[in-house]
């Protein structure tokens, strides 16, 4: 296998990972933070979630920039 297929299967999993986490997101904003203000961790790995989510877009971007220089070269 080459680069850009294991770069593919790294998108998939970052982004079942990614809506996993979204999927713990509390709807109602009073339910984000505790008592004292703080962030719960639902809210946190919600907010991880994202992240990873925009980070395999990037993954999956780059994926076609090696597949594509594969068939350059």
């Amino acid at each position: 296998m080459t680069a850009s297929a294991y770069l593919f299967l790294e998108f998939g999993v970052m982004l079942i990972l990614g809506a996993c986490f979204m999927s713990r997101q509390p709807l109602d904003v009073d339910k984000r933070f505790d008592k004292e203000g703080l962030p719960v961790r639902s809210w946190i790995w919600a907010i991880r979630g994202k992240k990873v989510l925009v980070a395999s877009v990037f993954v999956l971007m780059f994926a076609f920039f090696i597949s594509s220089l594969g068939m350059l070269f």
